[in-house]
Parts: C-alpha cells; sequence; structure tokens
C-alpha cells in the first residue's frame, strides 16, 4: 500500500476499512431491513403486557442494529467527505454488484413467502419432500454464483445444489425444523 493509509483495496479482514460508498450502502440496507423488522414486530399481537410482547425482542435488536448502521453511515459519510476515497474501490461495477445482490435477496424472501409449494414422492423405501425452499433456494444461488464465482453454469447448479441439499437435509432430518417456502 506504500504508506498511504486512505486506499481501500478489498473487503478482506485484513485489508483495513471498506470503502465509505460501500459502508453507506450496507448502512442504508440495514437501516430499511431494521425499519421492516420493527414494523413487523410492532403488528404482533401483545398477549399480557409489553414486557411479554414476542416483538419486543425483535424491536430491541433491531433498534439497536439501526443505530450501528447509522453510526457507520455518518462515520463512511465523513471519510467521504474528507476525501478518504479510492477510485478502484469506489468502481461502479462494485456498487452494481452490492445492490445485486441486495436485490437477489430480497427477491429470494419474497419468493420463500410467495411461492410455496411441497411435492412428494417416493425413493426406494424413502418418501422425499421437495419445497420451495430446495427449488428456489438452487435458483437464486446459482444465480448469486453465476455474478460472483464463475460464469460456467454448470458449475453453479452442482454448487448450490449439493449445499441446498446438505442443508435441508440437516435442517428436516437431523434437526426436525420445518423450511420456508413449503406449501
Amino acid at each position: 500500500m506504500s504508506g498511504d493509509k486512505h486506499q481501500f483495496i478489498s473487503e478482506d479482514e485484513s485489508a483495513g476499512y471498506a470503502s465509505p460508498l460501500m459502508d453507506i450502502v450496507a448502512a442504508a440496507a440495514l437501516v430499511a431491513l431494521s425499519a421492516w423488522i420493527i414494523v413487523e414486530a410492532v403488528a404482533l399481537d401483545v398477549p399480557d403486557s409489553i414486557a411479554t410482547a414476542p416483538g419486543l425482542l425483535p424491536i430491541i435488536v433491531a433498534g439497536s442494529l439501526a443505530a450501528m448502521a447509522l453510526a457507520l453511515g455518518v462515520l463512511a459519510w465523513r471519510r467521504r467527505a474528507a476525501g478518504i476515497v479510492a477510485a478502484a474501490a469506489d468502481e461502479p461495477t462494485d456498487v452494481t454488484r452490492t445492490i445485486l445482490l441486495i436485490v437477489f435477496l430480497v427477491v429470494y424472501v419474497a419468493a420463500l413467502e410467495l411461492i410455496p409449494f411441497n411435492f412428494e414422492f417416493i425413493a426406494g423405501s424413502y418418501l422425499l419432500s421437495i419445497g420451495g425452499f430446495e427449488v428456489i433456494s438452487i435458483v437464486v444461488l446459482s444465480a448469486i454464483f453465476r455474478v460472483f464465482w464463475t460464469n460456467q453454469l454448470i458449475l453453479c447448479l452442482t454448487a448450490s445444489t449439493l449445499w441446498i441439499a446438505l442443508l435441508s437435509i440437516a435442517f428436516k432430518h437431523v434437526f426436525e425444523i420445518p423450511l420456508p417456502g413449503s406449501g
């Protein structure tokens, strides 16, 4: 880095701070997520008193996350205003890729909520179930791999299918936790 403490190279843990623009984008996304969680938590019914409200913990956690994100955003804004910016770190392609990842995640969560289904079939003596979680997760993870990892679609599909299959087996059969998106 030739002694320049104002250069941002990557998001590696050993590379120091992220670029101010990336921190501002991350702060905005976290504040939006926190606001959504708080709105949803406030809408929950309160069975007895405010102390026993099921939305109390999510409100506290989301509020503290929003406060930390706002602090991150303010610090990043100050660093950016002070001219602590590297051209390579704030390239539009990095911002575009970050925004694309946020869009992928929003579409993923919405698809799990809006497209629930469950398909059961017998393989040998086992009853297998493939639901919305598996199919939607494989499609979205493959798209993310395609953008951030490799252009070879077969590798993206193979890696995402294996990963989601292992997650699905672990949650359904080991931990016995139902997955979202199953109708």
